[in-house]
Parts: C-alpha cells; structure tokens; sequence
C-alpha cells in the first residue's frame, strides 16, 4: 500500500524494526513504519516480518502511531498514563505490559526505577517511554547487528524483561555490602570507637539504605507478580523459548525481592545493635559520673562545713590542721574506693 508523507507521522517514532525471525532486524524509517502498520490495518500479514516499534510516550506524536497502529483507547491510555506500577493485563487481543527498568539517566537516583509500556498482539509490539532506557537501545544494537535480539513479537517482551531484571542485580548486590559493612562495624562494637559525628554518619548511612530497600522493592515486588502473569498465560501468546525466559527472569527477580525482604530486616538490626550500643557508651559515661558524684559529695559536704564564717572551727589557729585536713579527706577516698570494691560497684 503507498503512503505519502502528509500521511505520515513525524513525531514520537524513536525507532522501529522488521524482525527476521534470526534476533536481527531491519531498521525503518517512519514513512516505511506507516506503511507496515497500514498494511497489517488492511490484512496483509502473510509472510509480513513481525514489527517492534519503539515511541517516546511524551511526544505529542505518539498518539499518532498509536492509532496508526490501531491500539485499543483503554490500551493506550494505560500505554500513556503518567504513573504506573507493574502490570500484565489482556486489553482486546493484545496485552498491555508495564515494566521498570534502572535509572541510569544523569542527576536521576538509580531507585527510582523508570517505567517501559508494552502493547503486543500477534506480529507486532509497541513500547513506549518517557526517560531514554538502555535495555531498549542495546535491543536496538543487537538488531541492528542482526544477532542477540529478539526473534519476534513476543521475544521483544521476554528480551526486554530479561535485560531490565538483569541489571537490578548489580544493585541488589551493592546494597547486600553496605549492610554487610555496616552490620560488621556495628557488631565490632565500633560505635564505642566512634566520635559523635562518625554515629551520626552511620546511622544515617543505614536509613538511607533502607530507603534505597524499600524504594526498589516498591516495583520490583508487582513486577515479578507480572512476569508471573505473563509467563502462564493460556493460551499464551509468546513461543515457548520466550516462555522459558519469562519463568527465569521472574525466578530471578523473585530471589532479589526476598534478598531486598532480608535486606530491611538486617538495616532494622544493625539499627538496633548500634542504638544498643549507643545506650552501653552512655550507661557507661552516667554511672562514672555517679561513681565520682558519689566520691566527692561527702568530700565537699566536709570541706563547706569547715569553711563556713564562725567561730570555732578546729584547726583554725594550727599551722598543720591543713596538712592533717588532706591527709583525712585522702584516707577517706581511700575507704570510699574500698568499700566500692567490696561492693563491686567499680
């Protein structure tokens, strides 16, 4: 079918490819793109190559090749919706698939992962993005490479979580060593050591890295729930290669939710041994200042009497009575260190 350019989106398209079926592809341009999605409109699917196409969601454009393409309206406003939590669900004939992927886009946190859109029906696959993902642009290099891409429609979906779940390992793993070191700082009993403002930094340190916990587990949790979904799909519209790897990867990111569950369970610990701690240092600090309190009470009870401005006092007219005031008041430190010993008070 021929296609002028006024019938042509010009906007949103990031980029679009003919499958080969061999995990390579063959870029199009977006006048090739229009052209493929009308011919798959009008029913010439026999011997077409599966399409991925790949849309920059906040691109005014988009909706033009969501029509184009002939999505469904509750689909792509589920494609388009500005917050979204991971999810599989059937809309038509297609699935509606919303995934997060790391942020590794500048001045962004890694936490906070950012959302990848699916639709898919037989022979073709729409994603749809806010942030640039690198999981998508390597698909794209692998395609283009004419290797190691997805080999059709649905393989878009299972690659494509596959890549996503494989680089939140990394991250998962970072998070298991801080709590290692500071869960081993704390059980050296290296709060005793520390200054104040080292305490500070530390427990800091462990509430930070609970946020970090809970901030990953708040996607990761509904998104293994999702590649569940999807991997038990009946009747499935994914291959059984694909299906495999939907089975493994959610496997896989069903082992980073329970090591992120252990995570938070040790940073409530290790908060809990240094608090602990803590509590020793200053157990410690207030019984010696009762200990020297108890010590210089009596001491100073008999120092003001005889200090007080009346006659009488003994000692007032003897050259020694200081000396022998001294040696008094060290005996009876003396008998008080004695007496605290016994007592096993020190």
């Amino acid at each position: 079918m021929s296609t002028t350019d006024s019938d042509v989106p010009t906007r949103g398209l990031v980029h679009a490819f003919a499958l080969d079926g061999r995990g390579g592809g063959r870029p199009l341009s977006p006048a090739q793109t229009a052209a493929a999605l009308r011919d798959r409109s009008a029913g010439q699917t026999v011997d077409a190559p599966d399409l991925w196409l790949h849309v920059d969601r906040m691109d005014p454009g988009v909706q033009d090749w969501l029509d184009l393409a002939g999505v469904p309206p509750h689909a792509a406003e589920a494609l388009l919706a500005e917050e979204t939590r991971p999810r599989a669900d059937r809309f038509a004939d297609g699935l509606v698939v919303n995934l997060r992927g790391l942020n590794v886009n500048p001045g962004m946190e890694a936490s906070d992962l950012i959302s990848v859109r699916a639709w898919t029906v037989a022979g073709m696959t729409i994603t749809t993005r806010r942030y640039p993902l690198r999981s998508t642009r390597e698909m794209a290099e692998a395609l283009t490479a004419g290797s190691g891409g997805p080999r059709d429609s649905g393989g878009v979906i299972a690659d494509l979580a596959d890549r996503l779940v494989g680089r939140l390992r990394p991250e998962v793993d970072r998070l298991e060593d801080l709590i290692d070191d500071l869960e081993d700082e704390a059980l050296a009993g290296a709060a005793d050591a520390r200054p104040r403002e080292g305490i500070r930094k530390a427990r800091a340190a462990l509430a930070e890295l609970r946020r970090e916990t809970i901030a990953f587990r708040r996607y990761m949790a509904p998104q293994r729930e999702a590649l569940m979904r999807l991997a038990g799909l009946d009747p499935s519209p994914f291959g059984h290669v694909d299906r495999l790897e939907l089975r493994e990867t959610a496997d896989q990111l069903t082992r980073m939710v329970e090591d992120l569950d252990a995570i938070r369970e040790r940073t409530l610990l290790a908060q809990g041994e240094w608090e602990a701690r803590i509590a020793e240092r200053t157990d410690r600090t207030v019984y010696l200042l009762t200990i020297l309190s108890s010590v210089m009470l009596p001491l100073g009870f008999i120092t003001g009497l005889l200090g007080v401005n009346v006659a009488g006092i003994p000692g007032a007219d003897d050259p020694a009575a200081f000396l022998l005031l001294c040696l008094a008041l060290g005996l009876l430190v003396a008998v008080q260190f004695v007496l605290y010993r016994r007592l096993r008070w020190i």
